[in-house]
């Protein structure tokens, strides 16, 4: 099965979201992805819009998260959310 039919089937987008080693060790220490049952890996990572959107309101809410790290998810993600057509 390819993202769009798996995206029909649970009525919800999908994205693909690449995350370094560094990003996805940031995340884990500094937001408590376990709680919303998120699992996140060094790669390609397959999310639906809603964890995007928990993600950028968590980091949003982080003053302490590292500054470079913030800028490039955050910017990546909302790339995700808001696409230039």
């Amino acid at each position: 099965m390819n993202i769009k039919t798996i995206s029909k089937e649970i009525r919800q987008d999908l994205y693909n979201v690449e995350l370094s080693e560094e990003e996805v060790d940031a995340l884990y220490r500094y937001i408590n992805l376990g709680d919303y049952g998120i699992e996140l890996t060094e790669g390609i990572n397959i999310l639906e819009k809603d964890t995007l959107w928990l993600i950028v309101a968590e980091l949003n809410n982080k003053k302490d998260f590292p500054n470079i790290l913030y800028i490039n998810i955050l910017a990546h993600l909302k790339k995700l959310l808001y696409p230039i057509e």
